[in-house]
């Protein structure tokens, strides 16, 4: 999301990008949420910090795809698919914090 918040002066349409990172984030969290075990203060603390590491990377990703000296290089559509890696990585993410939500649940 901080990469889609440096695009407004630069991209025409970054309010969409950033609203996409913004409902992808808040369906992470829901979807994480069914599980009984994310809903403890310590489970939702990792699905936050999940989701942290998810925005970090993507971050870095899309940092050094769309501005790689600092200005930005249009990619044309395969930028949708540039986009489109948020939604694995937060799939990734959310499976990860259910698994060591489970483990700690089971100590």
């Amino acid at each position: 999301m901080v990469t889609a918040l440096y695009a407004f002066g630069y991209v025409y349409g970054a309010g969409g990008w950033f609203l996409y990172c913004l409902i992808c984030a808040l369906l992470y969290i829901a979807i994480c949420c069914i599980s009984k075990r994310n809903r403890s203060a310590e489970g939702l603390q990792r699905v936050f910090f999940g989701l942290l590491g998810a925005e970090v990377v993507v971050d870095l990703f899309w940092g050094v795809l769309f501005f790689p000296g600092g200005e930005y290089v249009n990619h044309g559509m395969t930028s949708l698919f540039a986009l489109a890696w948020w939604i694995p990585l937060l799939l990734i993410a959310g499976i990860v914090v259910t698994i060591l939500n489970r483990k700690v649940e089971r100590r």
